[in-house]
C-alpha cells in the first residue's frame, strides 16, 4: 500500500459523496447543470481537505491492513 495509492482513493471517495451532496444542493437551488457543477465542486474540495483526511485514513488503512485491498476488491 503507498501513499499514491491511498491518496487517490481517499480522494475518489471524499469527491463521489461530495459531488452527491452538492448536486442535490445544488438542484434545490436551482442552479444550471447541478450535476457537473456538483462534480467539479467536489473534485475541488475533496483535493483541498486531502491535508486533514488524507492522515486519518492512512491511520485506519495502518491499523487494518487488510482493509485496503477490501476495499479495492469491492470498487
Amino acid at each position: 500500500m503507498t501513499v499514491d495509492n491511498v491518496e487517490i482513493l481517499v480522494w475518489a471517495f471524499n469527491a463521489f459523496w461530495l459531488w452527491l451532496l452538492l448536486a442535490g444542493l445544488l438542484r434545490r437551488l436551482g442552479l444550471p447543470l447541478p450535476q457537473v457543477s456538483g462534480a467539479v465542486l467536489g473534485w475541488v474540495c475533496a483535493g483541498a481537505s486531502l491535508p486533514w483526511t488524507l492522515p486519518v485514513a492512512e491511520h485506519w488503512l495502518g491499523r487494518f491492513p487488510g482493509m485496503f485491498h477490501w476495499i479495492v476488491a469491492v470498487l
